[in-house]
């Protein structure tokens, strides 16, 4: 089955259903024109929802539109791409209270480059908590230090998230050292991306000392928790020379993997159900 117009198409098949509008520049009223054409019985229970809106001009009034075609669908799980759009801080604010009230099975959410700014992102944070969101990418938002700390505080009791993405923001080393002490009450989160985000030495050596002990002895904190479960941190792209806190993190970020693994193995895929993707890092830890 599939529908379509001159910028947008719904396609299913056997195996993927998909609703596809990549860079054409589809504006709100465009979008809810065609999502007014679609109804639920368009759509296949059985099959995840990848929905398709990157590098277009949608706005706020686009969330609306697109969430109110989603609202009701009976699908196992969504993903929802909107990068480069023109959301802003209302679009985002928008998404979140429709997160909240609908309680849609999303899984994947990428509003990178979207100008939501700290207070967006923020709210999309805040928002999450409600839902069982495994992937999330706010890269290239205009993210400050106190937007990074908010975030942070809010990440420590988020039960879901495996992968976060904060590439090319503002989130500088408080920031960092923010993110990284979350690491000491969070214990889902697998994946961080902070490439190019203005961070020196230091964001380093706060990470070295929340996964592992030797970087903890260095800072003279022995009595801090350790993280067991980050397998994946990228700090590329910044202006960090501490070698001895990279090679700290590397291992212990290896360790975290093998024990990960280990135990993954041990219960024949009953206890963990989850591994980052080779398509969001590639390796333990990126350097500069």
């Amino acid at each position: 089955m599939s529908a379509n117009n001159d910028k947008l198409r719904l396609n299913i098949n056997r195996n993927s259903q998909i609703l596809y509008g990549y860079n054409q520049a589809i504006n709100d009223d465009e979008l809810g024109i065609f999502l007014s054409k679609i109804t639920n019985s368009d759509f296949n229970p059985n099959l995840h929802l990848d929905i398709d809106l990157r590098s277009n001009r949608l706005t706020a009034a686009g969330i609306d539109y697109l969430m109110m075609r989603v609202d009701g669908l009976k699908v196992p799980s969504i993903s929802i791409k909107l990068e480069d759009n023109q959301l802003g801080i209302a679009g985002a604010k928008k998404l979140a209270w429709k997160i909240r009230r609908l309680q849609l099975p999303i899984k994947d959410l990428n509003i990178s480059r979207n100008h939501i700014q700290s207070k967006g992102a923020l709210s999309i944070i805040k928002a999450i908590r409600s839902i069982c969101l495994l992937r999330l990418k706010l890269n290239e938002n205009s993210i400050d230090t106190q937007g990074a700390i908010e975030i942070a505080e809010e990440l420590k009791s988020n039960e879901h998230l495996k992968d976060l993405s904060l590439t090319n923001n503002k989130i500088g080393d408080h920031g960092a050292k923010a993110l990284a002490f979350m690491l000491r009450d969070n214990r889902t989160l697998q994946s961080l991306n902070l490439w190019c985000n203005f961070l020196n030495s230091m964001s380093a050596a706060y990470f070295s000392e929340v996964l592992s002990k030797v970087g903890q002895a260095k800072l003279n904190h022995k009595d801090s928790n350790i993280n067991e479960t980050l397998l994946s941190l990228d700090l590329g792209g910044n202006n960090i020379a501490n070698p001895i806190a990279m090679k700290l993190i590397d291992k212990a970020l290896e360790m975290n993997k093998q024990s990960t693994f280990a135990a993954y193995n041990r219960c024949f895929f009953s206890q963990i159900d989850y591994i980052p993707s080779t398509n969001w890092e590639s390796s333990n830890v990126m350097r500069p």
